[in-house]
């Protein structure tokens, strides 16, 4: 008896893991993992666009600052030339005001020359 007992427990035992067994292979067909990985698939495709975008923006960026840096370069290059013309106006105002300054003394030892010479010249005429 206790054979038959064993057996029947086993005979149970192998009836139900056949049915746990066909039980599961049905729910794993049935299951939604095809559905997932149908969307993950579009989701690596969606990463992989991304990331070529990705790539594609860092080499705007880089050329972009790239323009950036020769555009400041540039502007402290005319910035410093501006300032020298500056200082190159300001050192020619000042000669010029310099200039001016002599040519009116020059103009005032001009006319007193002038009239020291006709002085001169009247009197020569006036003595002969």
């Amino acid at each position: 008896m206790g054979s038959n007992v064993d057996l029947r427990i086993i005979s149970i035992a192998v009836v139900i893991s056949i049915l746990v067994g066909a039980g599961t292979g049905y729910m794993v067909g049935n299951s939604p993992i095809p559905e997932y990985k149908e969307e993950i698939d579009q989701l690596e495709t969606i990463n992989l666009g991304i990331r070529e975008e990705k790539a594609q923006l860092l080499d705007e960026n880089t050329a972009l600052q790239d323009q950036l840096y020769e555009f400041q370069y540039a502007l402290i290059k005319s910035v410093k030339a501006y300032n020298d013309i500056l200082e190159e106006q300001v050192l020619l105002a000042k000669s010029y005001r310099a200039l001016e300054r002599s040519y009116s003394e020059l103009e005032g030892e001009y006319e007193l020359l002038q009239l020291s010479y006709e002085e001169l010249s009247s009197n020569d005429k006036e003595g002969s």
